[in-house]
């Protein structure tokens, strides 16, 4: 595990979409490519996130899983990184309350992968991780876990080496991190799984895309039986290049899956969102396309409303727009257009991953990058009608802080104070070290018995409204 730590970057963005809406965004990482894949809540109020995160320390890049608290501020950070580079591309929340991360790991000598998965406790310590893969080059994404404690993994396989030519990915492994099976599903041309659910009756739905080559690309969509045998598969095509990111499995039977049509391959070309029904047996029932007036768009995860809809996050670049920008779209339980937010950031942006919060309010997960070479990681909160945030909450204040990092002691400062502030302090694992009240906008830190090592530390008014949070390092 490295000690290795995301540059945390305060934007403290606020930008308020009607009286009743407020879109808070922050982003993470730096310098060098970093993205947010995968987001979940946990039982505390708190999230936490995985991507591949390329920094300067690691520049191949590394698997990474990072917890915040409500208003954005770390409270750990962990890597389970390897020589080469590894990332996560999907994150499932475990009963126990840990994590299950699914990805990749450059393995051979022209980038050739292996699927890689790391299980967590809640706190984010490794407790075992597999390597899913041989001559071949294969890729994790999407997971369920199982009744048993046992889990389904879907990705890509490659046919043989170096044909370029892949499989949908179809695997079982044991709670303690052992392959029970590796089975592919086959087909005539390159097939991916993204997405992997347990439908209505207990069998496992896979959604993805058909690469026919010259024909283009296909939305793609499969059932099996819990030993890996096929029950129906099923493409989508609209006479452009299709694809699925997004599954959603339906209480009554079938499934909603979520994606975009693209005038070119590897989603390039003018882009649109599109949503499918599906009945159980596998017929494509409806099928949606959203914000065609509006711009270029494309969807990736969707979630319950728990109002009888559904929310997705994406993209969008308006047609006035230079960039495309983190979209989240709300459907109503016909998948009619209600609503859609588009969150602003500086470069081309999107929305990978979502999750909702205790409250209501939706946590967007993806990335805002200058080019190719950089990118950050883009967390954005979304209170929806009825919600909205406390400015005060998302609203970090400057401050002054050195020595930084220090050996005895430290001088804070903060420019706007409450009368009465409280700083809290955590260590990296997420654990409260000390509390103290202070008055005005000075306070001395001391070290006293903190062992050295990395800390995030908040700033809360009498009220617990927070005022800034940051980190600090004790040597």
């Amino acid at each position: 595990m490295k000690n290795l730590l995301f540059l945390l970057i305060l934007s403290g963005m606020i930008t308020p979409l009607s009286a009743q809406e407020t879109v808070f965004s922050r982003t993470y990482g730096g310098p060098g490519y970093n993205d947010a894949r995968g987001i979940v809540k946990t039982s505390d109020g708190c999230f936490v996130f995985t991507g591949l995160n390329k920094s300067s320390a690691d520049p191949e890049g590394d698997m990474y899983l990072t917890k915040i608290n409500s208003a954005g501020a770390v409270l750990w950070e962990y890597f389970y990184g390897q020589p080469k580079e590894d990332g996560g591309n999907f994150l499932l929340p475990l009963r126990d309350g840990g994590f299950l991360i699914s990805g990749h790991i450059v393995a051979g000598q022209e980038d050739e992968c292996d699927g890689y998965l790391v299980r967590t406790d809640a706190n984010g310590k490794e407790k075992w991780r597999l390597f899913v893969g041989s001559a071949l080059d294969e890729i994790c994404h999407g997971a369920v876990e199982m009744d048993d404690g046992s889990f389904f993994v879907t990705g890509r396989v490659e046919e043989y080496p170096e044909s370029h030519h892949f499989d949908m990915m179809f695997c079982k492994i044991s709670s303690d991190g052992n392959l029970i099976f590796l089975k592919t599903i086959p087909g005539n041309d390159s097939e991916f799984g993204f997405k992997i659910a347990r439908a209505a009756d207990g069998n496992i739905l896979i959604a993805g895309y058909v690469d026919g080559g010259y024909s283009g690309e296909d939305l793609y969509l499969v059932k099996c039986d819990m030993v890996g045998n096929l029950l129906w598969k099923n493409r989508l095509d609209l006479g452009q290049h299709e694809r699925a990111y997004g599954l959603f499995p339906l209480p009554k039977g079938g499934c909603l899956v979520t994606g975009g049509a693209a005038s070119e391959t590897y989603y390039q070309g003018s882009q649109t969102m599109l949503i499918a029904e599906v009945a159980e047996d596998g017929t494509f029932t409806k099928t949606q396309t959203l914000l065609k007036d509006t711009g270029n768009g494309y969807l990736f995860d969707i979630c319950a409303t728990g109002e009888n809809g559904y929310a997705v996050a994406g993209k969008l670049k308006k047609k006035d727009a230079d960039y495309a920008q983190p979209c989240l779209v709300l459907l109503d339980e016909n998948l009619n257009l209600k609503n859609f937010h588009v969150v602003q950031s500086e470069g081309e942006s999107l929305a990978k991953s979502l999750v909702r919060s205790q409250n209501g309010d939706f946590i967007l997960a993806g990335k805002t990058a200058e080019n190719e070479e950089n990118a950050r990681i883009l967390i954005s909160k979304i209170s929806m009608d009825g919600n909205p945030l406390s400015a005060n909450e998302v609203k970090f204040q400057p401050y002054w802080l050195f020595p930084n990092p220090f050996s005895d002691f430290t001088y804070l400062r903060l420019n706007n104070p409450a009368p009465t502030n409280v700083l809290t302090l955590f260590d990296n694992k997420g654990q409260l070290q000390r509390t103290i009240r202070f008055e005005g906008s000075e306070l001395f830190l001391y070290r006293e018995t903190l062992p050295g090592g990395i800390y995030y530390f908040q700033i809360t008014n009498a009220e617990g409204d927070i005022l800034t949070a940051g980190k600090l390092m004790i040597q």
